[in-house]
């Protein structure tokens, strides 16, 4: 059918060029709902990092965690709340020692929730945000937001987990 094809033409060409935009999309799984579900499939692991991220139109969480013995890599769907391991890896020796875990495990109480950082990093810059991460660089914990500004640059903001502040 000729109109089927031209509806099909039409929508490919609106995807062409376009890139995801968290700000705009429907996000059903929060944060504290993935991490739980990390939480639930390694119980004796902590946190070490977790990024928002667009992967063929699907948000997914990115959570990466170790134990004594392994480090993990976990997804969930931000849609579905489906889950996955996508790498699961022993410690190499010099790793499997308490204060390498300490130094890398974040503390994801008190933290504010990623739409609050995506908040203060728009202020900045229009465009679209294309995700967040979350890490730890010495004793502070950061946000880093990435928005594609309307001149099509990738900029990247640092604001602190615990204030909210913009830092970089």
């Amino acid at each position: 059918n000729e109109n089927t094809v031209n509806e099909v033409e039409e929508d490919t060409t609106q995807n062409t060029g376009s890139h995801p935009d968290l700000l705009t999309a429907d996000v059903k799984v929060n944060l504290d709902e993935a991490i739980n579900k990390f939480k639930d499939a390694y119980p004796n692991a902590d946190i070490t990092g977790i990024e928002m991220d667009n992967e063929r139109d699907t948000w997914k969480y990115e959570i990466s965690g170790m134990d004594d013995k392994k480090e993990y890599e976990y997804e969930v769907n931000a849609d579905s709340g489906v889950t996955k391991t996508t790498d699961e890896e022993k410690l190499e020796a010099d790793d499997t020692s308490s204060s390498e875990r300490d130094a890398e495990k974040i503390n994801t109480d008190g933290l504010i929730q990623p739409d609050q950082a995506i908040d203060t990093a728009v202020k900045e810059t229009e465009g679209q945000v294309e995700g967040w991460s979350l890490e730890r660089e010495g004793t502070d914990t950061y946000y880093e937001v990435t928005i594609r500004d309307t001149g099509n640059n990738e900029k990247e903001f640092l604001v602190d987990a615990k204030t909210g502040d913009l830092v970089k």
